[in-house]
């Protein structure tokens, strides 16, 4: 089914959304409670949707025509493909969101955008690799606590930082499979620390550190590949 929600907005005390559903509108929907997503789960139009409780998705989440996802709570992302389509992701300061078993999120057709100024917690428990293809805009930290993220359609880092644990690894990569592929992205530390106890692999675009401080630059490995004329910028 559908629901659509116009300028008023609404509250919901608790929400769950499950495959072929679609939450529309130009309102602001504000979940206050639990809330679960599951399947295939489309929200659309010029609206925002505030998860403000507890979250779980387990679903291909698809923002579409300029809709915005806001966390303001904690959202367990368990499985399923997020896939915005003129949608933007944010997660508030004191908000988290841990992602778990090595997800996606696809930069497909339109403006969209992932805005992190909470805490973003990865933790790959299937070892195929979380990765980040739309710009990512990191006000807040990220944590790679095991497994691998993939940063692959640029964007900036300031204030808290980078940190991957030893026995992870953050890749900078611009052609894996199955994401759109963008072309030559920067990835700029404009503050904040760089602070990789694992591995670093730049495969891919630029990763400027020219106004990072780095206290540790792969202490497990560092991979550039120089060979498609990457480069790695430091100050």
């Amino acid at each position: 089914g559908t629901l659509s929600i116009g300028a008023q907005g609404a509250t919901i005390g608790s929400f769950i959304q499950r495959t072929g559903s679609t939450l529309a509108g130009a309102g602001t929907v504000t979940i206050t409670g639990r809330a679960g997503l599951t399947g295939t789960a489309i929200q659309s139009g010029h609206g925002l949707t505030i998860f403000a409780g507890q979250t779980t998705i387990n679903a291909a989440l698809t923002p579409v025509g300029g809709r915005t996802i806001e966390n303001k709570g904690t959202i367990e992302w368990t499985g399923g493909f997020w896939q915005p389509n003129g949608g933007t992701f944010k997660n508030d300061a004191g908000a988290v969101i841990n992602i778990k078993g090595g997800q996606g999120i696809n930069d497909a057709k339109g403006m969209n955008a992932f805005l992190n100024a909470g805490i973003l917690n990865i933790e790959d428990t299937k070892s195929v690799g979380t990765v980040i293809n739309a710009p990512l805009t990191n006000t807040g930290t990220i944590n790679v606590k095991s497994g691998e993220l993939i940063i692959s359609g640029g964007g900036a880092s300031s204030a808290g930082g980078l940190k991957v644990a030893a026995g992870a690894t953050l890749n900078f990569n611009t052609d894996f499979p199955g994401y759109e592929q963008v072309t030559n992205p920067t990835f700029t530390m404009t503050g904040g620390t760089f602070n990789i106890a694992g591995k670093l692999e730049i495969l891919g675009g630029t990763l400027d550190l020219s106004s990072a401080k780095i206290a540790n630059l792969g202490a497990q490995g560092l991979i550039i590949d120089s060979l498609l004329g990457r480069k790695l910028e430091k100050g």
